[in-house]
């Protein structure tokens, strides 16, 4: 039996449903969604609020652990997360991430809503397609194109026509998304178009926040427990503090990714340990772009750039060293006229945000008070940042 629990904020409180023009421009996506899992494992419900001509909905999801085993392939991903994350009552706990409407323009829509399942890190997506005869429920993993389970689904009433819903439901579902920052979902990729993890963007009382996780560090291939933490933030950038930990250790590592939002889709640099990746930010939902499209601008900040040496006499080199300063071992050398040098970090920490609107003098006059760790590819080391010059 269907629990006819709604979690969804503000269900009880504010005015009721006096003004009628509330639910004027509703799709016929304003329904509930109800689905059960062949063997009866699970079942989902939907409450689904969509008005027409938006992209974005408000969704209320619940799932449910009716008690049987799910199917064979569900046992190995989605069932045993369900089974951690439900109370005595059945429920699970579940965080809805991103919910959008989606449309080919040839009549064929279709709702989809990303999530998280108690504190496991794997993102999962749920679309609901509708048909001539029947709609449907597909049960995705991360950017998986191949479902792990389809069902029926049961369009009923809305939770709304049962209950005393606040007009600020319907309100919260009619205002637009606010640009600028991102909002909602997206899959973290780098330059060759591999997922590095995921983040979510939202709005919270104390101002936007973000969750996620990396993928694929520490050796390991599965999802390690990941912080974001907006740093810095200006209108055309914004830098998180990330830190990463390894659920097989006690290995932990930090970095930051830093975000041009002038770019669409957002791209940038993720810097974590000793790695620097060239990303973007794709939206859930959306094909990935190219390579080549993505990064003609690669980068953000100090890691925008390949640099070379400068002021190094002919036929001379420069020693790298294991620490930021000259009594630290001699770990390589490199010859004055190296090309295609790759900044990984410098101390004292620099201003990426800032770095990106700075001129090339005062670029170049950041770089001559820091030491800077960087890369050939083949040799790695830390040397003055005033004998970098970058590469335009």
């Amino acid at each position: 039996m269907m629990f006819r629990i709604c979690a969804m904020i503000c269900l009880f409180c504010g005015s009721s449903l006096a003004a009628q023009d509330v639910r004027d421009g509703l799709s016929n996506w304003y329904a509930r969604f109800e689905a059960l899992e062949a063997l009866g494992g699970f079942e989902i419900a939907a409450d689904i609020i969509h008005y027409t001509g938006q992209s974005q909905i408000t969704a209320d999801l619940q799932i449910y652990d009716v008690g049987a085993p799910c199917a064979a392939t569900l046992e190995y991903t989605f069932c045993p997360a369900l089974r951690l994350a439900t109370n005595e009552y059945g429920s699970a706990q579940v965080h809805v991430l991103q919910s959008q409407y989606l449309s080919n323009g040839l009549g064929d829509d279709a709702v989809e809503i990303s999530f998280r399942i108690g504190q496991a890190p794997e993102v999962y997506r749920l679309a609901l397609s509708t048909g001539p005869r029947r709609d449907t429920a597909s049960l995705f993993t991360g950017a998986d194109v191949a479902p792990i389970w389809q069902g029926i689904a049961f369009r009923g009433p809305h939770v709304c026509e049962e209950m005393m819903c606040s007009a600020d439901v319907f309100a919260q579902a009619k205002q637009p998304q606010p640009a600028g920052l991102p909002h909602g979902l997206h899959f973290i990729r780098d330059d060759a178009g591999r997922d590095l993890g995921n983040i979510s963007f939202w709005d919270s009382p104390t101002g936007p926040s973000a969750t996620g996780a990396l993928f694929g560090l520490f050796g390991s291939p599965v999802a390690h427990e990941t912080q974001f933490t907006f740093d810095r933030q200006a209108a055309e950038a914004l830098s998180l503090k990330v830190t990463t930990r390894d659920a097989n250790s006690i290995a932990q590592w930090s970095g930051h990714l830093l975000i041009d939002t002038r770019s669409h889709p957002p791209r940038g640099t993720l810097f974590i340990g000793n790695e620097i990746f060239l990303v973007t930010l794709t939206p859930v939902g959306t094909s990935p772009s190219t390579p080549e499209d993505e990064y003609d601008t690669p980068g953000f900040g100090i890691y925008k750039y390949t640099y070379r040496l400068r002021d190094i006499p002919a036929n001379s080199s420069l020693n790298l060293r294991s620490a930021a300063d000259r009594t630290s071992a001699i770990v390589g050398t490199l010859a004055g006229n190296v090309q295609g040098l790759q900044v990984i970090t410098c101390l004292p920490e620099i201003d990426n945000i800032m770095f990106e609107e700075f001129t090339a003098a005062q670029q170049a006059a950041t770089l001559a008070r820091v030491w800077c760790n960087i890369t050939t590819g083949t040799v790695q080391g830390w040397m003055p940042g005033r004998y970098l010059v970058i590469n335009r």
